[in-house]
């Protein structure tokens, strides 16, 4: 085999052969123990393993640790590193394409699939929401909005069906009553979210089976009425809620459920046959569809050893169907890059292999090179692994005073937070998680 040929399959061998990246099994160890202390040391210390080219994934996943562990601040400022790198790669030159097109994806920085893009600014509104800070959990709100606005300038018109965010847009608007519920001003801010919501859960029930939330329809039609816009609204039927005069005398008590581990990506692949002598893999990632055992939680609020309000969880934001549907609609366009690279890799062995004089030896090489090519082609399954599979919303309007909050999961009493003050008008966010 010619010098180049070999210079040329080794560099690519070493290029694209995908990192090993992190433990995730002893991380979900120290999550399902509940032992924080060993979880974010653990993703402390691990940044170099996910190596420069998994540096956002690192940084997506250490935020998420941050916040299944309280640590609102901690997870607020990785999220942010997190957006501003994702912002960068999301520009990444065309070079860098290039250098893909080459070996394999592995080759260039991971920059995010755009629900993870979009979902770095949501948890990490969350994150802040839970420790009251609605005013930074807004500035991601709206950072949010605006990273969904770039994604609806990237594509033609069917292109991709995860265009908006509905959760991401009730949750915005949640935010804007939270910071004060008696200002018609952010009422309007929030009637804006929760009719955008509305719109996108619409289509959420076409593309992914989600139905919009009821806990979501008593909040949209309460707005509605409070801000005098029910003759845009009209009333589905069957629904009752709060009225906002009512309301705004109550404390709201908010249970965000964070439900089973977000779905994998795996590799698919087939091998063309070139013809003499010469082969080729071709290979794309798509996402193994996963769902939590148990899909239901109940929220339960108790004062004086007595429950004195219930509230079912529904599904607001069902991330492993989007992700799975996400990928699929850029399915072709993987396809079509994965062809063109091993079409440019075939080119490369047989130009070289052609400097042979000896037919056999001709031959040996394209068939050899063609091998180490393949080796090279495997698809990018990298992916935000600690994502949760579902997000559940349960709400419940109190009379102002303090509480014990639990949440019955599966049968299990899962006790959510031991003392919750809430003031009349005032907003509690509170997390319940159950991914690992």
């Amino acid at each position: 085999m010619p010098r180049l040929i070999l210079l040329v399959a080794l560099a690519a061998v070493a290029v694209g052969c995908a990192p090993a990246g992190l433990n995730y099994q002893a991380l979900e160890t120290h999550l399902a123990q509940d032992n924080c202390m060993a979880a974010t040391d653990y993703m402390a210390g691990s940044g170099e393993t996910y190596g420069e080219n998994q540096r956002l994934i690192y940084l997506m996943d250490a935020g998420m640790v941050n916040l299944y562990c309280l640590n609102s601040d901690q997870a607020g400022q990785l999220f942010s590193e997190a957006d501003d790198l994702a912002q960068d790669l999301w520009t990444k030159s065309i070079s860098d394409e290039a250098l893909s097109m080459v070996t394999n994806d592995y080759s260039v920085a991971y920059a995010g699939e755009d629900f993870e893009r979009v979902m770095i600014n949501l948890f990490a509104s969350i994150g802040y929401s839970t420790a009251s800070n609605f005013e930074s959990a807004l500035v991601e709100a709206r950072r949010m909005n605006s990273k969904l606005g770039e994604i609806n300038a990237e594509y033609d018109e069917g292109s991709s069906v995860y265009r908006e965010d509905a959760f991401g847009r009730y949750m915005s608007g949640m935010l804007y009553e939270a910071e004060n519920s008696r200002s018609m001003e952010n009422l309007d801010e929030a009637f804006i979210d929760y009719a955008k919501a509305y719109k996108a859960y619409l289509t959420y029930t076409d593309n992914y089976g989600t139905p919009v939330p009821r806990v979501f329809m008593e909040d949209y039609l309460r707005l509605a009425e409070a801000t005098g816009r029910m003759s845009e609204v009209g009333n589905p039927g069957g629904i009752t809620w709060t009225p906002q005069k009512q309301a705004r005398g109550m404390g709201r008590i908010v249970m965000i459920h964070l439900n089973g581990k977000s779905p994998m990506k795996v590799e698919e692949s087939f091998v063309l046959d070139l013809g003499n002598g010469q082969f080729s893999k071709v290979a794309f990632p798509k996402y193994a569809p996963s769902a939590p055992m148990c899909p239901m939680s109940t929220m339960n609020v108790e004062a004086g050893g007595a429950v004195v309000a219930t509230a079912s969880a529904d599904l607001v934001e069902d991330i492993g169907n989007i992700a799975v549907k996400n990928l699929d609609d850029r399915w072709v366009r993987f396809k079509v890059k994965a062809i063109a690279r091993a079409a440019l890799k075939a080119v490369a062995v047989n130009a070289a292999a052609e400097q042979i004089d000896n037919p056999l030896l001709r031959f040996a090489a394209k068939l050899g090179g063609s091998a180490l090519a393949a080796a090279t082609e495997v698809a990018d399954v990298r992916s935000w692994r600690t994502l949760p599979n579902q997000v559940n919303l349960a709400r419940s309007f109190v009379v102002p005073g303090t509480y014990r909050v639990t949440a019955n999961y599966c049968g299990r009493m899962i006790t959510v937070s031991d003392s919750v003050q809430v003031a009349a008008g005032q907003t509690r966010i509170l997390l319940l998680k159950t991914v690992y």
